[in-house]
């Protein structure tokens, strides 16, 4: 399943993210997007059941001092 992740800090990096969402599932892959005012990432993780763990977990809550937004992608 492929998740949209949004409204993170520059605080977080690959790795952080790829710890974050390893406890869910296995990550797959994993790519950060600069856009002009906020920073996003695309995280391949290696089922649908740990994708919606994730998304039902991590969805609106804060980590590392800022609030997340995780839905899956369309992209």
């Amino acid at each position: 399943m492929k998740l949209f992740v949004s409204d993170f800090g520059e605080s977080l990096d690959i790795a952080d993210l790829a710890a974050l969402f390893g406890r869910y599932g296995r990550v797959t892959a994993l790519r950060i997007l600069q856009g002009q005012k906020r920073t996003y990432a695309l995280v391949d993780i290696d089922s649908d059941i740990a994708g919606q763990r994730a998304i039902q977990d991590l969805n609106g809550k804060k980590h590392a001092g800022q609030w997340l937004q995780v839905k899956e992608s369309w992209w």
